[in-house]
């Protein structure tokens, strides 16, 4: 246990796009997208956002810390309408 509290040096709100499937569930093979890499100190993460920018099919959002998966999240299809209707969905704790 170190003697004194580790506050965060330098708070992160990092994005990324996926825009191409990957049926795999290893964490290690087919294309994956980097959201963020711990500092020397490890890092929290508190929220995770996950919203659909265009059509979408039904399917499922993995995470994974290293090549192990943490989280599944099912997703439905979605088609934003003309007025720019986007679906989100928020994970927190």
């Amino acid at each position: 246990m170190a003697a004194s509290p580790n506050f965060t040096s330098t708070p992160k709100s990092p994005t990324v796009t996926i825009s191409t499937a990957n049926p795999n569930r290893d964490g290690t093979t087919g294309t994956y997208g980097t959201l963020m890499t711990a500092g020397a100190a490890g890092s929290r993460i508190d929220r995770i956002r996950i919203q659909a920018t265009g059509t979408t099919t039904a399917g499922m959002v993995r995470l994974f810390v290293q090549d192990s998966m943490i989280l599944e999240i099912p997703v439905q299809a979605v088609t934003p309408g003309s007025g720019g209707g986007h679906k989100s969905l928020h994970r927190k704790g």
